[in-house]
């Protein structure tokens, strides 16, 4: 009799596990992995682990070095802490006998490849999410130095890179010079099996004070510049003229927070619009929303827009080439162009005025998603991965 194959022990390794798109990400994997064939484990180098009982509650292992992480202005206090962290890496992929580490977002992959080197991995990834490879600092910044040197470095080391979208693939392309089968386009899934209705929402309604006529638009993302939220505000402004009972709901964290809740205030929004940080309960939240806005000017490919479109939701969201390989202009959603709050506001306005439009439109996007970004495909895509095929 054949012996059976042992599993695989997948470490995928993470900066920090709060919310966000590659977090989510691991929650989806967490879910649906085939445990006959891997067993995973999530390694998260900051102690900010807001979504460590989702993936646990898949029976997946979460273990947090836990060590807050310092600028890298201060270069002894962050090799420190990138030394002390591929020490312990090491030390764990030798305890749990890992077979794959697999990198997201910036520390994790210079950490997690020299830290699979020297535990002797053969299988090496690294997940790029967003095409913004190099974050917007001044020219001669260290910071944009090192960053172009962490690339140089660990992407060749890695065994390969998995861009989640062409987008990000071509930007690959261009900083590291890479091509052939080093670049793997890997485009994120979604869960498309839940239920159509989320059960809760008539309590979050109740939660967040909206009346039964109210017109709620949802928008979901990381309060930075890059997810265009001060252009959402812009339209808003416009909208409130017609649509007196419109109130939105802007779910995420991040460094703009207060300039955003400023805004908010010099034009008068305070009673239309909510920021209610990080939540777990994005299909009820969804639930309550008439319409779905992604302003964002730059993307991978958005967890939080597949979700949107899973639910069914009518979409306006930025006319950039990521969206545009989900979505279709005209025939499930409206695309307009990134940073214009005043084309925003004719798109939003464009689908209030309309409900049967705006329903045909929900319909045709999760058709889309049910169809083409089923997390079942992202899955076989990976698993050819890890079996290094």
């Amino acid at each position: 009799m054949e012996a059976k194959p042992s599993r695989k022990t997948i470490l995928h390794l993470i900066d920090a596990l709060d919310f966000g798109g590659a977090q989510k990400l691991l929650v989806l994997l967490a879910k649906w992995t085939p445990r006959d064939r891997y067993r995973m484990i999530v390694g998260v180098l900051q102690d900010r682990v807001s979504l460590r009982r989702q993936i646990e509650a898949h029976g997946v292992q979460v273990i947090c070095l836990g060590r807050p992480r310092p600028s890298i202005l201060q270069p002894w206090r962050f090799l420190n802490y990138a030394l002390r962290n591929i020490h312990d890496l090491v030390l764990l992929c030798k305890k749990e006998n890992i077979s794959i580490i697999q990198c997201h977002l910036s520390d994790a992959e210079f950490i997690g490849v020299v830290a699979g080197h020297l535990a002797g991995l053969e299988q090496i990834y690294i997940t790029v999410h967003l095409p913004a490879l190099l974050p917007k600092r001044p020219r001669h910044d260290p910071r944009l130095y090192l960053r172009r040197l962490a690339i140089r470095c660990c992407y060749r080391m890695a065994t390969a890179i998995i861009a989640v979208s062409e987008e990000v693939a071509e930007r690959l392309r261009e900083v590291t010079g890479f091509g052939g089968k080093a670049i793997l386009t890997i485009i994120n899934g979604i869960d498309t099996e839940g239920p159509r209705e989320a059960p809760g929402a008539d309590v979050v309604r109740g939660e967040l004070g909206l009346a039964e006529h109210d017109r709620v638009l949802v928008s979901i993302g990381r309060l930075t510049q890059q997810k265009g939220q001060i252009y959402l505000l812009e339209a808003v402004a416009i909208l409130v003229r017609s649509y007196p009972n419109l109130k939105v709901l802007i779910l995420g964290e991040g460094e703009l927070r207060s300039e955003l809740q400023a805004q908010c205030r010099r034009l008068g929004l305070r009673s239309r619009i909510s920021f209610l940080g990080n939540r777990e309960d994005v299909p009820q939240i969804l639930a309550v929303a008439e319409l779905f806005v992604l302003p964002s000017l730059y993307e991978g490919t958005s967890i939080a827009l597949l979700e949107a479109m899973a639910a069914g939701k009518p979409i306006v969201a930025t006319d950039i080439p990521p969206n545009r390989r989900l979505l279709a202009h005209g025939r499930n959603a409206l695309l307009v162009p990134p940073g214009n709050g005043a084309a925003l506001a004719a798109g939003i306005a464009d689908l209030l005025e309309s409900r049967q439009k705006a329903t045909a439109f929900g319909l045709g996007a999760r058709q889309v998603v049910r169809e083409s970004f089923d997390v079942s495909r992202m899955l076989r895509q990976l698993e050819r991965v890890w079996d290094g095929k």
